[in-house]
């Protein structure tokens, strides 16, 4: 068949696949234009009806909660104390919480108006002070707004209740999820015959019934391609839909566009098939002409033909180019541009950068013209250490690997700079150094607390009843102070373990720090010169004061020493937001509002060397009288809190702490003073005390009996229990130890107080470990005396919590 008939084939065959392909694609465009609209609209229901049924989990575990909580009683007896807010999110702010007593009347709400409507007419209101309801819509009788109502009853006080707005999550919907497509949402309650709200006007479609399902058009006729979700928790169906015509005007859009090009390909075929019958089908045809003619003859003669030649000179020609890019493309595979780290080739023999990436650019500083025709040399100050342009070294973790590049061998390089990683790991390290250290020392001062509580105790009864300006009475006095000067030392092991007993309050920084102004002045001598800048603005803290008070006076006692001829000693208070940047180059430091704390001195200085360990226990620099303990002091009280402590010191300019401490939304109390005065002795009132530890359990009963006391004694928590419940008369007090074998003092005292109702319980302890949870934290109101304490400590504290009123 000649060549030319091959042509007008493949011409017709050509026509006939575009006609099909132009058929074909409307159709298959068509289908695919509503699977993607229907698919966008799937997965705008789901993301709806998760995010519909996380709000209503939120709203019903907001009223649960409520009404579960202890503190609603007094809520609703004291309604004027009662402070409710509403804390949703997106569409789920526009509401309000109530808490509603069995009559209908608000006893208190997070909406600061309208406060004189009730519930009292509400259809529902006698159900939901039997049970929990979750009811949509509803008209709200304070706002007259729809919303959705969740109520959790609190027996026999009324319930609580909150709500949030229908039409508010109606466009909401749109706004979150409504995508490029402006899909349409519609929401309806589990039987699908009742509309809850509508992105499109949904204050004229809430209440509105549904005549049919959705499917193929909305409620005001718009044809739409329609998904559906159902909301957990709720059964209610949530309905997208996107515009029909909107999903097809660009299929028809394409559907033009590839007939436009389908018709040029066409034409262009065409010109192309005419172009290769005149330079390859004629000169074959000329060629088979001189073939014939040649066998013809008998001879073998060469054939000129210039279409072939062409053919074949190109053909060699893109040959040579295909090799070339293929080995363009093998390098720039490897070599990817779009790396986020740096990257470059370099020859292996010379070291010379032959070719880099955006990121190295970035990385290190250097212009593209600049970095390209480097040495590599120029970079690296050793295998892990490079330099930038700057002069600035960057830690880096570097990966190679050989390759062929444009014919020469080189290697293609990955520097990943590590910098901030490895400073981060230094700091993680040096924190768990301190955390076993802590965990030591609050084991051993913990223990000795317990027996210097026993000396001090046994001491003072001496001391009673040695004669006065005796040797004995002198003797004992010595003893006292010794072991009233240990006791100072495992407070400080205590602080820096973070193991103390602590007692928070709100406290306004700036308040603490001049009511120790004095103090301070004092501690530095005359040589130092004190300097403040307060902010009277301060937000305030949760901190205990006594830890503040040891916080700045080991500060400043660490700046007079380091200012031996005298200088300026300057405090300074700040409220500082620390974000996302900052706290991610410090470890264990969260984003948040904090008070900031500087300490600034100028005296001599400290090196690198001495920075990095000066939050070490037992670490000093001082010649002599030096623990080690008063930096790592501040650091544990300050980890402690969830603050943040930092030093920034150079030899010769001085030195500067930051202390960064957590803020609390709760006001500073005004201030109450206590009243002074020795502590009366006791009237006979039963006192039951348990120890484990015999030497101490018998000095807390010495003291006890010779202040006025009846004792009863428990070696534990069990003997404890059974004496509460054998014991035939009154017991006034329990007395009891934190931490005991077998059964924690906080157990301890539940199962008393079950026993005797009314009871009231003081507890005993030279820390509280993490094993007793709260019991260390005294924000709850519970009272502790530390270990070691005076006789005049026990009998004061007893003194007063017998005066207290009862716990009921």
């Amino acid at each position: 068949m000649p060549l030319r008939a091959y042509l007008a084939g493949l011409t017709a065959l050509f026509v006939v696949a575009a006609g099909a392909a132009v058929v074909y694609g409307r159709v298959q465009a068509g289908d695919d234009a509503r699977d993607a609209a229907t698919a966008d609209a799937r997965f705008g229901a789901n993301l709806a009806a998760r995010e519909i049924g996380d709000g209503i989990k939120v709203l019903q575990q907001t009223v649960g909660a409520a009404a579960g909580n202890p503190g609603v009683v007094t809520a609703f007896a004291k309604p004027k104390e009662c402070g409710l807010t509403f804390g949703g999110t997106d569409a789920y702010t526009t509401g309000h919480l109530d808490l509603v007593r069995t009559d209908g009347s608000v006893a208190c709400s997070s909406l600061k108006r309208l406060l004189d409507r009730s519930y009292a007419g509400a259809p529902w209101l006698r159900r939901a002070l039997k049970e929990p309801l979750l009811l949509a819509p509803a008209a709200d009788p304070r706002t007259g707004d729809q919303v959705v109502l969740a109520t959790a009853p609190v027996p026999k006080l009324g319930l609580v209740l909150a709500s949030f707005n229908l039409d508010a999550v109606g466009l909401s919907l749109h706004k979150s999820y409504g995508g490029p497509r402006g899909l349409e949402f519609l929401l309806a309650d589990a039987s699908g015959k009742r509309i809850l709200t509508r992105s499109i006007r949904p204050k004229d479609w809430i209440g509105k019934p549904l005549a049919s399902t959705v499917t193929d058009r909305d409620v005001d006729g718009v044809a739409r391609l329609y998904a559906n979700a159902k909301v957990a928790g709720a059964g209610w169906h949530v309905y997208a839909g996107a515009d029909r015509a909107q999903a097809l005007a660009a299929t028809r859009q394409l559907n033009h566009r590839e007939l436009t090009i389908i018709l040029a390909g066409l034409l262009l075929f065409g010109l192309a098939a005419a172009v290769v019958h005149r330079r390859i089908a004629r000169p074959l045809a000329r060629l088979g002409a001189e073939v014939r003619s040649a066998t013809a003859e008998g001879e073998a003669r060469p054939v000129t033909v210039a279409g072939p030649s062409e053919i074949s000179s190109l053909a060699r020609r893109l040959n040579e180019l295909a090799v070339a890019l293929r080995r363009e493309q093998e390098a720039y595979r490897v070599v990817f541009e779009g790396s986020p780290l740096p990257m470059w080739v370099h020859e292996t023999e010379s070291r010379r950068i032959l070719e880099v990436n955006d990121a190295a650019v970035a990385g290190y500083g250097y212009p593209r013209e600049e970095l390209v025709g480097m040495s590599v040399d120029q970079l690296e100050r050793s295998p892990t250490e490079h330099v930038r342009r700057d002069g600035s070294t960057i830690v880096v973790s570097i990966a190679s690997h050989a390759i062929d590049f444009r014919g020469r061998e080189a290697s293609v390089v990955i520097a990943e700079d590590v910098t901030a990683r490895e400073r981060l790991r230094g700091q993680f390290q040096q924190s768990q150094r301190l955390e076993s250290l802590g965990q030591l020392a609050g084991g051993v001062a913990h223990d000795f607390n317990n027996l210097l509580a026993v000396i001090l105790g046994y001491a003072s009864f001496i001391e009673r009843r040695a004669e006065t300006g005796s040797r004995d009475e002198r003797d004992v006095v010595e003893i006292r102070k010794a072991g009233e000067r240990a006791v100072r030392l495992t407070q400080q092991l205590l602080s820096f373990a973070r193991r103390e007993v602590v007692r928070p309050k709100v406290l306004d920084l700036t308040g603490v720090v001049i009511e120790m102004e004095e103090l301070l002045r004092r501690t530095l001598g005359e040589q130092v010169v004190l300097s403040t800048t307060l902010a009277p603005d301060l937000w305030p803290i949760m901190a205990d004061y006594g830890q503040l008070e040891q916080v700045l006076v080991n500060l400043a006692v660490n700046a007079r020493d380091a200012m031996p001829d005298g200088g300026t000693l300057t405090l300074d208070t700040e409220n500082i937001v620390v974000d996302e940047a900052y706290a991610g180059t410090r470890a264990n430091l969260p984003p948040g509002h904090y008070v900031r704390l500087r300490v600034s001195d100028t005296g001599a200085g400290m090196g690198a060397d001495v920075v990095a360990r000066a939050f070490e226990p037992f670490f000093t620099t001082k010649a002599s009288g030096g623990t080690g303990l008063g930096l790592a002091t501040v650091h544990g009280i300050v980890t402690q809190a969830g603050g943040y402590a930092q030093i920034y010191s150079e030899p010769g300019l001085g030195t500067t702490f930051t202390i960064l401490w957590p803020t609390t939304d709760a006001p500073v109390p005004e201030a109450v003073v206590a009243p002074q005065g020795p502590a009366e002795p006791g009237g006979g009132e039963t006192i039951l005390v348990v120890e484990d530890e015999p030497a101490m359990l018998e000095v807390t009963r010495r003291i006890l009996v010779g202040g006025g006391y009846a004792v009863l004694v428990a070696g534990g928590g069990a003997d404890a229990v059974r004496i509460a419940d054998d014991h035939p008369g009154e017991i006034d007090v329990l007395l009891t130890d934190v931490v005991m074998p077998e059964m924690l003092g906080k157990e301890v005292a539940a199962r008393v107080s079950a026993l005797r109702p009314g009871i009231r319980v003081l507890f005993m302890s030279g820390y509280a470990q993490p094993v007793i949870g709260p019991m260390g934290d005294l924000s709850n109101g519970g009272q502790i005396v530390d270990k070691p304490f005076t006789e005049v400590t026990l009998l004061s504290r007893l003194r007063a919590l017998i005066a207290s009123p009862a716990s009921p």
